[in-house]
């Protein structure tokens, strides 16, 4: 047993290799109940009965748009050409949903906007930056079903995370466009761990929306009463914070207190303090 373990090791899967392999799995199932269906379909309403093979290849044949020339003379019934018709615009769809998830990527030099890779959002989280391990933190909202987009300045790590699956896009947290383009106006929360540049991108996201919920991750407390001053609502600290506490934080009523404690060891502890704006 353990020669076999040694010959065949266990193979991990990036997240975007499995999104990849759960599409291709998908499109096999989906061919095979076209085929299914158009099999018992022309068998009841055309009176014609043929093999599961030649009525799996009429499906790709259409989804793949490359013809389906044997089979046309069979239909008359309204429904068989609504179904013919279903998969010929379902297989166009495909087709450009694989071009895009599988075929660009594959070409690495190719220019890809990121951008384009994102959903319409809406009540959305954007964060700026994250220093510490990003990958945690945007798992924890996927698992808590919490929208999210990353501004990332570091337009290697910003195309890494992106071809993983994650809603992220390359841009600088003190640009007002990175915040039009990650959909600031239909946003619930800015979440800022930008280091040095923090004040400036509260001071940016103020000028976009005055209202929005902003929090602040520093490892500097001394800059607690400047971030303040510059217009965060929550100011975290220090660097202990950890992803799914941020996730939590993020889900639930933003002005609520914070004030529990995060076990880190047998010697340390992080004790989280909400402060508002008039802490002197």
């Amino acid at each position: 047993m353990g020669a076999f373990s040694q010959r065949f090791p266990e193979i991990e899967f990036s997240r975007r290799n499995r999104l990849i392999i759960y599409y291709l799995v998908g499109l096999v199932l989906l061919a095979l109940l076209y085929a299914v269906i158009y099999n018992i379909a022309l068998a009841r309403l055309e009176g014609v009965n043929q093999s599961i093979f030649a009525s799996f290849e009429f499906v790709v044949q259409t989804m793949t748009t490359t013809g389906y020339g044997q089979d046309s003379d069979l239909w008359s019934h309204p429904l068989m050409y609504l179904f013919v018709s279903l998969t010929q615009i379902s297989g166009i769809g495909i087709g450009f949903f694989t071009l895009r998830l599988i075929i660009i990527p594959l070409f690495t030099g190719a220019e890809v906007n990121l951008d384009d890779r994102l959903t319409p959002k809406t009540d959305h989280i954007i964060i700026c930056e994250y220093r510490r391990d990003s990958v945690v933190l945007l798992d924890e909202l996927e698992e808590l079903g919490i929208e999210y987009i990353l501004i990332a300045s570091n337009e290697e790590n910003a195309k890494d995370l992106s071809d993983a699956g994650y809603s992220v896009i390359h841009g600088s947290p003190q640009d007002r466009d990175a915040f039009k383009r990650a959909s600031i106006d239909a946003a619930r929360a800015v979440i800022t761990d930008a280091g040095d540049a923090n004040v400036n991108t509260i001071l940016t996201v103020r000028s976009i929306d005055p209202n929005i919920e902003t929090i602040t991750l520093t490892d500097d407390s001394d800059m607690r009463s400047a971030l303040l001053d510059a217009g965060a609502d929550t100011v975290l600290s220090p660097h202990g914070v950890l992803g799914r506490r941020l996730a939590e934080k993020a889900v639930s009523s933003f002005s609520s207190e914070l004030t529990d404690t995060i076990e880190l060891g047998a010697k340390w502890k992080l004790r989280r303090s909400r402060f508002s704006r008039e802490t002197d």
